[in-house]
């Protein structure tokens, strides 16, 4: 097996595939660990504590050859992307194999991605998504505090999960009160009634997964405890033109009727 890169230069294909455009570079786009995940709830509070990792694998390792499948149509293609993730720059026996496929349509700027490895007890998966210092991220479902345009937004990872927003939600000393005498519904800056497994960007760029385990985003990308991943990235030409493609995937809501307008 020949290691050609720990990088993903991946190609969004323009109509009947004439010319291409680099949209992902991501070094080491795929990593994983091994940690126990400890779920406590009281009165309906939730409180999630991840213990240290056991293992770790940082490095995306990818296969000489990239597999095309051929296209049904001139209108899509799929991309299959193997390799391993691995504890060390090289491969080991403690690696793990993976298999990515991506699939693009050359009448939008969506790709569908889809990564599976071999699934291990307590494994979870990072998928990276392109970003920068500088980017700012929207979504993840109903927030109130930090506010989304703040730079520091999300300053932790957040878990997409359903739990009572909360008395005080990170505001001193109620907060704390409330944790201390009613087990720990003060709840945090990230509880929320509402999570959103979307984001979308200042970069007019948008991801999303549809993995229904665990998930947390860590600025860049999902966290899945899952031995696969399966989401999208959009690029946009203009953010609105993001969320147009992003709401063909969320759903749209359909018009009011025609006598709401007098």
């Amino acid at each position: 097996m020949m290691v050609v890169s720990t990088l993903l230069f991946f190609l969004l294909l323009l109509p009947f595939f004439a010319s291409s455009v680099e949209i992902w570079e991501v070094e080491n786009f795929l990593t994983a660990q091994i940690s126990e995940l400890n779920v406590a709830e009281k009165d309906g509070n939730f409180n999630f504590t991840h213990s240290p990792p056991t293992l770790t694998y940082p490095y995306t390792l990818l296969n000489s050859t990239l597999g095309t499948t051929p296209p049904s149509s001139k209108r899509s293609k799929t991309t299959t992307i193997t390799g391993h993730i691995s504890t060390t720059p090289t491969v080991s026996s403690s690696s793990l194999p993976f298999t990515c496929t991506f699939t693009c349509h050359a009448s939008s700027t969506h790709t569908k991605f889809l990564c599976t490895t071999p699934p291990l007890p307590n494994l979870s998966l990072h998928l990276k998504y392109p970003s920068t210092p500088s980017t700012l991220y929207t979504g993840l479902g109903i927030q109130f505090t930090p506010s989304p345009s703040s730079s520091t937004f999300p300053p932790t990872p957040v878990p997409l999960t359903v739990a009572e927003q909360g008395v005080g939600r990170g505001l001193q000393p109620l907060t704390k009160i409330m944790d201390e005498k009613h087990h720990g519904a003060g709840g945090g800056i990230h509880t929320t009634y509402a999570p959103s497994n979307v984001f979308s960007s200042n970069y007019n760029t948008s991801g999303y997964v549809l993995n229904t385990e665990y998930t947390r985003f860590i600025r860049g990308g999902f966290e899945v405890r899952s031995g696969s991943i399966s989401g999208g990235f959009i690029v946009g030409r203009s953010y609105y033109g993001c969320l147009e493609e992003l709401s063909g995937v969320t759903g749209r809501f359909e018009g009011v009727p025609e006598w709401t307008g007098g």
